[in-house]
């Protein structure tokens, strides 16, 4: 962009200097020189150049450098400004010349680096005193800007370093006002977002300044050699000042001086390389931050001890990682985890940096007790940040309205315990008998559940070990089993009773998870939701769910819609009767993967569908893909031996494994075998025979839970009543590939080989 930058700048100069006001009540200070940095995003140039031809003191000599990979010659231009002299005048003032330079600056590495390379290349005299440095997002929020700078360094000329108040580029928020050192790092004891009221307007002699706004004495420049372009971006400020407070000089705020500073980089609008970024897609500058404070603190401690602080900070950084996880910052907690290991990549220019500061160094820190943070007040500067925090997403309402919603939770928490119990005594009070046996320690089972006697260690088993089958073909451990574990740890390892808890648990369970979360996606009120909330034990029991215990399916109506909540509020799509800003949430995208692993294991085919609504997600919201491609992993790696083993043994026509059910018995024993899927469901519910015409026998007393108590004798009904299959044996029933279309079979050599044994 060398050539095409260069114009673009020439011509956002003519437009500035051409619709500059005319006003006598400016005047020039030919000895200082302002340089402001331009790259490749010149969306803020414009108005920045504008608040700078404002100033009511404007310098001899404003240097353009650009920085976006230019090396043209230097462009100059010129203006007059006449000023105005105070009380009566016998002559014509004469006017001052302005001049403006363009220079190109190539392969700058940093703010100052750029700055160094355009006031080499720049035609300056040696009147030249002081420096004011400005980055294109960084404009004087009123036209004394710069005359309260050099008013303050009349008054105080000790000063090296003149910084000015940091504000957001509206000019109404602080971002700081100066910053004070504090264990090897710099803080600025400001709450960022805050407020102007001026409440720090009293400071004066600080720490460390933003450049950003400066005004540097060239003396000092030359002196210290200017700031270190390694720092980079978030940490050569801290670095020059902290250089020019131990070399005995001062660093001064001037907080009637205030800048207006859009921070591109810091808020990512803006990458690392200058290219513009979509204000409503930023970009996240974790990773550049937390370098540069590392950079700072290594280069602020002796190097003897840096390998003590090395093995300290990776220790700290995992902790640091997971403090930010739980604040639902995943990439920040990655870029902790890899900082300390960046180090050594830079090892030479870092050891360079600290002995560079110990040999400017003339004054001890300990000795500049006013620039150093105490413990206290960076405690109450912590507490006022998350105060700030809690606050932002927060809309203030009067006591009525908060009196209001108070009692519609109250009534929506009544409500949904009510709900919950009414659903629990329905399916009671269809299946009182059953309950109170498996309250003694029966065991359920039905036409479609077959019971078990087996202990947790031997369904642990199952569920991690592959089986070969009648004709050779392996085939992986069905999913559903590992979700049955993890109920069996619930009821502390039995697993008769964890089959119990899903069936009789499902009811209510449905109502907490679903009327909540289907709540907070659309703004329903207690009577509608509570109404949907109701429509899943309705559905359940109309298909014959409880009664036929289908317990995959339960888990499915249980889990799915709290999944698929949780997706609507990781991506910010949701509502609530409360006063709050919808916004991402990566802990809700970590429950809904957590909530999609039931169903899926439970009904592998759920898969196919699910990869269908996540492709419609990915095009409804694609700013939040990353979080969406990851929802479905943990799913994926639970079902992934399924799904290759249905690919590999294909031609064997095991791609019916993804459609089969774990819990369907085989029909040499108990009736023919029985696929849940949601047509047989439907003609269940309407009393439809849907084993007419496919040669499959009748299920005696289909519908109907029966138990078996511990111990009790078997009866061949065809009901399964008379078989305890152990659990390891559950994983058996997978059937014969080439002869049906279950997935889950061979039951027959399982009761042959146990009754061989009676």
């Amino acid at each position: 962009m060398s050539s095409t930058g260069n114009s673009d700048i020439q011509r956002i100069l003519a437009d500035v200097m051409a619709n500059r006001p005319y006003s006598h009540r400016q005047n020039v200070d030919p000895t200082v020189v302002a340089v402001v940095t331009v790259e490749e995003d010149m969306r803020f140039l414009p108005d920045t150049m504008g608040a700078l031809l404002r100033q009511t003191v404007l310098p001899g000599v404003i240097v353009i450098a650009d920085c976006a990979g230019g090396d043209n010659p230097p462009v100059q231009s010129q203006f007059q400004v006449i000023p105005a002299p105070s009380g009566l005048v016998s002559s014509v003032p004469q006017p001052k010349t302005v001049t403006v330079e363009l220079v190109g600056v190539k392969g700058a590495r940093s703010f100052y680096h750029g700055v160094a390379k355009a006031l080499h290349d720049a035609q300056l005299d040696s009147s030249t005193r002081a420096v004011w440095l400005l980055h294109d997002d960084s404009r004087p929020a009123d036209d004394t800007c710069l005359e309260s700078l050099l008013e303050t360094w009349r008054n105080d000329p000790t000063a090296s370093v003149l910084g000015a108040k940091q504000l957001d580029w509206q000019a109404e928020h602080l971002h700081d006002v100066g910053a004070y050192a504090y264990r090897h790092r710099v803080e600025s004891l400001v709450v960022d977002g805050e407020p102007d009221q001026e409440q720090y307007d009293g400071r004066r002699d600080v720490f460390s300044v933003s450049l950003a706004g400066t005004l540097v004495s060239i003396e000092t420049m030359h002196e210290l050699g200017g700031a270190d372009d390694w720092f980079a971006t978030f940490a050569e400020s801290e670095d020059f000042c902290r250089r020019v407070c131990l070399s005995g000089r001062r660093v001064v705020v001037v907080p009637q001086a205030r800048i207006a500073h859009r921070r591109a980089r810091f808020e990512g609008v803006r990458t690392k390389g200058g290219e513009p970024v979509d204000e409503d897609r930023p970009i996240d500058s974790s990773m550049a931050r937390i370098r540069g404070r590392m950079r700072y603190s290594y280069t602020d401690t002796r190097l003897m001890m840096w390998p003590f602080v090395w093995v300290f900070g990776v220790f700290a950084a995992i902790g640091k990682a997971i403090a930010k996880l739980f604040a639902k910052r995943p990439y920040e907690a990655l870029c902790e985890l890899v900082a300390p290991w960046t180090l050594w990549g830079g090892l030479p220019r870092a050891i360079a940096a600290r002995r560079r500061v110990s040999r400017q160094e003339s004054v001890p820190i300990g000795r500049l007790g006013v620039l150093v943070a105490n413990r206290q007040q960076v405690a109450q500067w912590h507490d006022r940040v998350q105060a700030l925090s809690d606050q932002r997403h927060v809309v203030l309402l009067s006591p009525l309205a908060k009196a209001h919603l108070r009692r519609r939770a109250i009534q929506r928490w009544l409500l949904a315990v009510a709900m919950a119990l009414v659903c629990f005594g329905v399916v009671a009070v269809m299946h009182g008998t059953t309950l109170r046996a498996v309250l003694s320690g029966a065991s359920l089972y039905s036409d479609s559940l077959l019971p078990t006697g087996g202990d947790f260690g031997q369904l642990w088993r199952a569920a991690t070990t592959s089986w070969v089958f009648g004709d050779g073909i392996a085939a992986p451990p069905a999913p559903w089993l590992l979700v049955w574990g993890l109920a069996s740890v619930i009821t502390a390892g039995n697993v008769s009773a964890a089959i119990a808890l899903v069936t009789f648990a499902a009811a209510p369970s449905w109502r907490c998870p679903s009327g909540r979360c289907v709540r907070r996606v659309h703004p329903l009120r207690c009577g509608p939701s509570s109404h949907v909330a109701c429509c899943g034990p309705s559905f359940a029991l109309g298909l014959g769910l409880f009664s036929a215990g289908d317990v995959p399916m339960l888990t499915v109506m249980v889990f799915l819609p709290a999944a698929f909540a949780f997706v609507f509020r990781a991506v910010g799509l949701y509502r609530t009767e409360d006063q709050v800003t919808a916004h991402p949430s990566v802990q809700a995208a970590a429950l809904a993967a957590l909530c999609f692993v039931p169903p899926v294991a439970a009904e592998p085919q759920l898969m196919l569908s699910l990869i269908v609504v996540f492709v419609v997600f990915l095009a409804v919201v694609p700013r939040h893909r990353a979080m969406l491609l990851l929802i479905p992993l943990p799913s994926g790696f639970v079902i992934a031996p399924t799904i290759i083993n249905a690919v590999h043994h294909a031609s064997e026509r095991s791609w019916r494994q993804l459609f089969g059910d774990v819990m369907v018995p085989l029909s040499a024993r108990n009736g023919a075998p029985d696929a849940s899927g949601f047509a047989t469901l439907a003609m269940r519910a309407f009393g439809v025979d849907d084993t007419a015409g496919n040669g499959l026998a009748d299920l005696s007393a289909a519908g109907v839970f029966r138990y078996r108590r511990p111990g009790a004798a078997g009866r061949g009904d065809g009901a399964c009543g008379g078989v305890a299959v152990p659990a390891p044996r559950i994983a058996r029933l997978a059937h014969d590939v080439g002869r049906h279309a279950q997935w889950w079979g061979a039951c027959r050599r399982i009761v042959e080989d146990r009754r061989g044994r009676r």
